[in-house]
């Protein structure tokens, strides 16, 4: 793991200083890769089933499998964040943010998470927040465009209800 710890730190770091969003999108694909890996095999099968059955729709199935990562590995930040993002697809909002917040305390620069956040808050009308956590995430990922357009578009509609 603490080769990991390393190897994740020089991604991020390359990230920052990605020249563009091809760049961007590899660094991207080794973070992804770091993150859905917690070292142990099971586990990681365990992932990427309740990947697949929550792609499927196969919800209940989807939270029972994250249920048990969690509770095996509770310091591996992506089983927090699937969960999360579990959650948000079923509307269950509060447990989303509930997850996501344990996904931010293990990985403070999960940009997948933030912006995750940022989506609910957008959900609640809660645009300050939104604008906040979607700018986290392009602190740690300049690149990410989804991000970059919710921040335009966030700041659009401030600026309009302002000069109302």
């Amino acid at each position: 793991m603490a080769d990991d710890k390393s190897s994740l730190d020089d991604c991020f770091n390359r990230l920052a200083q990605a020249m563009n969003e091809d760049e961007a999108q590899k660094i991207e694909e080794v973070i992804w890769r770091l993150w859905t890996s917690s070292g142990q095999r099971l586990v990681d099968s365990l992932l990427s089933s309740a990947s697949n059955t929550m792609s499927n729709g196969q919800f209940a199935t989807a939270l029972a499998l994250l249920n048990g990562i969690i509770e095996k590995v509770p310091n591996f930040a992506e089983g927090w964040n699937k969960r999360a993002t579990l959650y948000y697809l079923i509307g269950e909002y509060d447990l989303a943010v509930s997850d996501i917040t344990q996904t931010l305390d293990l990985e403070p620069r999960h940009f997948g998470a933030l912006s995750g956040l940022g989506m609910i808050y957008l959900h609640w009308s809660e645009k300050e927040k939104a604008l906040r956590a979607f700018e986290d995430a392009l602190a740690v990922h300049p690149h990410l465009s989804g991000a970059r357009s919710a921040v335009e578009n966030i700041k659009k509609s401030l600026e309009q209800k302002d000069h109302h």
